[in-house]
């Protein structure tokens, strides 16, 4: 019995050996995120203007895929090619316009003695809509969305995890709903609504896990990994859709076939101009899984005379990105850079193209704290 008052005494000063130097912190909201965004990615996160000079791939039809749910059978379950009026191919140029931002939402920061310290964790989510538009930045080609929201994770100011929501969306600009050759459709584009053709590249939602190492102060790697659920909301168009999802029609591709997108990089980050920021060089590669699904002729277009299959042999498409960026402070940035693969709006996936682009960004990083104890 008289050794425990002695035991009790043990515990208590090991048990508070361990808080020694412990502390709390919760930022309410943060534009400086856990878990950035990926430099080189078109689909990058934030507030940007670049110009884009199109070499190769200016698309000049618009493919629609008219295999709907309730059409199966129909005379009109194939595919059709609506050539668009030549004036839109004959401008190289577009303009590059992305308006959004991530927030870190209810960050909790533990810092400890530990090599893994500090350990954060939030509620993040991302939005943005880059509108793709002609050379003179009057008509508007098309405009995309695409939002994250799930939860990220940071330890030791070197590892990031990220787990959630992922969504893409499509739509065309009145540049192209102008040019749509109106007899092409029976009746004209007033009846585009009545046979339901999906003029949108959809993915709502798939799940996206990433994972991101600073394994040095000057690089960054990174790998993420998104997939379908069974129970997606919605997918277009219908003819990369997987044969197990709950959307209908099925087609008759094998369960191995998931529309899946890989996508990895690396980024190289120092203040070579050290009056400035950072000078940036970034990699991004993007693999989508969608290129096993053969529709195209040996000319690389579309042919609405086949029905599309799965070719277990076909690679997977790929698209590279290479960025090169100088920061001026630590809200805007001048950038310029290359991409191959798939032209800038999602609307037109089917379209390979080549483009150089130069541009700014803007990129504010504000914090709301509500409380710290760190110090």
């Amino acid at each position: 019995m008289k050794k425990t008052p002695v035991l009790l005494l043990l515990l208590i000063l090991g048990t508070s050996s361990l808080f020694a130097g412990f502390g709390y912190r919760l930022d309410l909201l943060s534009f400086d995120p856990l878990y950035t965004e990926y430099q080189a990615d078109k689909y990058r996160t934030g507030m940007s203007f670049d110009y884009a000079y199109v070499a190769d791939g200016f698309p000049d039809y618009v493919y629609q895929d008219w295999r709907q749910a309730n059409q199966v059978g129909d005379e009109k379950n194939d595919a059709m090619v609506f050539e668009l009026n030549r004036k839109l191919t004959q401008e190289p140029f577009v303009g590059i316009l992305n308006i959004g931002e991530t927030l870190s939402l209810l960050r909790h920061t533990f810092s400890f003695d530990a090599w893994l310290s500090p350990i954060s964790i939030d509620f993040s989510t991302q939005g943005m809509i880059s509108f793709i538009m002609d050379g003179q930045v009057a008509d508007n080609i098309g405009f995309d969305g695409a939002y994250f929201f799930g939860t990220t994770i940071r330890a030791a100011d070197r590892f990031s995890l990220r787990a959630g929501f992922h969504h893409y969306c499509s739509h065309y600009g009145d540049a192209i709903l102008k040019r749509i050759d109106n007899h092409a459709v029976p009746g004209g584009l007033s009846d585009l609504d009545k046979f339901w053709i999906t003029y949108k590249y959809v993915r709502m939602n798939g799940i996206a896990i990433g994972i991101s190492v600073d394994p040095v102060t000057w690089l960054r790697v990174y790998g993420e990994y998104n997939f379908l659920p069974k129970n997606i909301k919605s997918w277009r168009p219908v003819i990369f859709r997987p044969n197990w999802t709950d959307l209908t029609p099925h087609n008759n591709y094998p369960d191995e076939y998931g529309a899946r997108i890989i996508n990895f990089g690396f980024e190289l980050e120092y203040p070579i101009f050290r009056k400035w920021g950072n000078t940036i060089f970034a990699y991004d590669c993007h693999l989508y899984e969608e290129g096993k699904i053969m529709y195209r002729d040996v000319h690389g277009k579309p042919d609405q005379s086949m029905t599309p299959v799965y070719d277990p042999g076909a690679p997977w498409e790929m698209e590279h990105s290479f960025l090169l960026a100088q920061e001026i402070n630590d809200s805007v940035s001048f950038e310029c850079g290359y991409r191959h693969g798939r032209f800038p709006s999602n609307s037109f996936y089917y379209q390979r193209s080549s483009y150089f682009f130069l541009g700014a960004r803007f990129n504010p990083n504000p914090t709301v704290n509500l409380i710290n104890t760190e110090k």
